[in-house]
């Protein structure tokens, strides 16, 4: 425009003229502080220059064009999965995973971003749960450790105590019909009694003293061979009033003793039930010698039996004591007493129940106890019948 200028002397006016002035100023006093070969700040907002090597040019960018350029050429690279990189003009502030300097614009980053979730704060945050998970594992092994310990050291201790017991009990229960007996024997042997009469009723002490005893044995017998699992039943038919009349002659007068009322009641026809005789005789033994053991003077007992869905129902009921209904399962437990100063008053060590349960669970029967304190308790036995 100055040539022109200069050799037309009627140059009309450039409207830009003095745009362009200011331009190559600026570009001269620019064109010494740019390196070439690279994109630089200007010096003006949002306005990037590059010279070339030689400077034989300066070329000036808008920075929402170079960010546009350089986006296209993300675009357009081969895409990474799980991976995404943007160009970051300098001041820009942000979360990225890596950052390198662009060459060509030194003051630029190219950043790279995961798309999704970081996986070093995962791989972390597992890091966190597994060493969290491995304390707790590691806290419930020892609580857990910590109760089969106490409860192995519980049931040894209930073993213990069980074993003296099992010894206190049978050294009372054998040691005291052995006394009365040795008392009865001595008194006879002695001759202090001319009575015939007070002999025969000593003789008659000392038999029921003697079956007594016996019975005790053969509980303790019965009991350990619960103990060892070494108990046979010959199952063979059975019916049932045959084992019923069986053991209504085993308990004998007593229940037909003054002051105690008994009553049978079996309802016809009664099926054919399956088991080992001599067991279910002892089940109705020891469930009659309770009742009559733990009513008073004034005794009533019925013994039912009827048939119920598949099975022969059986029900003994007493006028006794009773005991509370927190203790209608325990009392099938071993060793286990309602009022222990009544059972040394009665004889009886706590097995005879348990006894009956262990029978009855290997007939694949079963028994279930009600009762109320002072009102008396009911028993009742469920046999499956003969197929």
């Amino acid at each position: 425009m100055q040539q022109v200028r200069s050799v037309w002397t009627d140059c009309p006016e450039f409207t830009t003229f003095s745009a362009e002035e200011l331009a190559a100023g600026f570009v001269q006093s620019l064109a010494s502080q740019l390196a070439p070969g690279r994109i630089q700040p200007s010096g003006v907002n949002d306005l990037w220059a590059y010279a070339d090597p030689g400077k034989s040019f300066i070329a000036f960018f808008n920075e929402a064009r170079l960010l546009s350029v350089m986006e296209s050429a993300i675009a357009a690279s081969k895409a990474v999965n799980g991976i995404r990189l943007k160009v970051i003009p300098p001041g820009t502030e942000g979360s990225w995973v890596q950052s390198e300097k662009i060459d060509a614009v030194p003051s630029w980053n190219l950043a790279l971003f995961l798309n999704g979730e970081d996986p070093f704060q995962s791989a972390a945050r597992q890091k966190t749960a597994i060493y969290a998970w491995t304390g707790i594992l590691m806290a419930a092994a020892i609580v857990l450790l910590s109760i089969l310990l106490a409860a192995y050291l519980g049931r040894q201790m209930r073993l213990t105590r069980l074993k003296n017991d099992l010894i206190a009990t049978v050294s009372h229960e054998l040691k005291t019909p052995l006394a009365s007996m040795r008392l009865l024997v001595d008194t006879l042997r002695d001759g202090h009694c001319d009575n015939a009469q007070l002999v025969q009723e000593y003789l008659q002490m000392i038999s029921r003293e003697n079956a007594r005893l016996s019975s005790l044995i053969e509980d303790f017998l019965t009991f350990s061979r619960m103990e060892r699992n070494k108990a046979k039943f010959v199952h063979t038919h059975l019916k049932v009033d045959e084992i019923i009349d069986t053991a209504l002659e085993a308990v004998g007068n007593r229940l037909h003793a003054p002051g105690c009322r008994f009553k049978v009641d079996l309802k016809q026809p009664l099926p054919v039930i399956t088991g080992d005789r001599d067991a279910l005789i002892t089940v109705f033994v020891n469930l009659l010698d309770n009742a009559l053991k733990y009513t008073g003077e004034s005794k009533e007992i019925c013994l039912r039996g009827f048939a119920s869905n598949g099975s022969v129902c059986f029900q003994i009921e007493d006028n006794g004591i009773g005991f509370p209904r927190n203790a209608s399962k325990k009392i099938f437990e071993r060793f286990y007493q309602v009022d222990r100063t009544l059972s040394r008053r009665t004889g009886g060590c706590g097995l005879g129940l348990s006894i009956v349960q262990f029978i009855l669970s290997a007939h694949n029967g079963s028994i279930t106890a009600e009762s109320r304190p002072g009102k008396g308790s009911t028993f009742t036995v469920l046999l499956p019948a003969a197929e």
